[in-house]
């Protein structure tokens, strides 16, 4: 590794930066035209759920935009891939975040309703527009200069592989809520 004051320290940072974009690239495509295997454990959802603000946290102080989460206290413990949920819901609250602007607020919101569990990652992002909003779950579909556009294709799977499915919903403040569905 070159010393801090040499020229090709930043070079190699861009070099590093980059592979690693790369690498997120090709794993969100293998995860997309992989077949998605569960492995399914007993989750006590709201500490499942609380972990993963604390993952995009850096990523929202730097955008200045605050995460709040609230949970029902009726969440019973469930027999779900704690991982694959928690990489949708990740995927989801950095989407929220990027979609934001200073000083606004992503919520993350869990909660159980009949025999269904759902899990609302809202953000005071713009509106989408109708012709990509129709096809924002279908592969290679962005809005962003990077990434691939497979982040919430692989985010629909997740839901759908547990029996569920995802819904989004215009805010009536501004922006969207992301809702993936499983049952209870």
């Amino acid at each position: 590794m070159p010393d801090p004051g040499n020229p090709d320290c930043a070079e190699l940072d861009i070099t590093i930066s980059e592979t690693a974009r790369l690498e997120g690239m090709v794993k969100d495509m293998l995860d997309f035209f992989r077949p998605l295997a569960l492995n399914r454990v007993e989750v006590d959802i709201c500490s499942m759920v609380e972990e993963c603000p604390a993952i995009v946290e850096e990523n929202a102080k730097s955008q200045k935009v605050s995460i709040q989460s609230t949970l029902s206290d009726d969440l019973p413990p469930m027999l779900i891939d704690p991982m694959r949920i928690r990489q949708a819901l990740i995927n989801l609250l950095t989407n929220a975040v990027q979609a934001s602007s200073a000083g606004d607020r992503v919520t993350v919101q869990c909660c159980c309703q009949g025999r269904h569990l759902f899990f609302d990652v809202s953000d005071n992002g713009c509106v989408i527009p109708s012709e990509i909003r129709e096809a924002m779950f279908f592969p290679f579909v962005t809005t962003r200069k990077n990434g691939p556009g497979l982040g919430l294709s692989n985010v629909e799977k997740i839901p759908d592989a547990h029996g569920g499915f995802g819904e989004v919903f215009d805010n009536s403040w501004r922006g969207l809520t992301f809702r993936p569905t499983i049952p209870t």
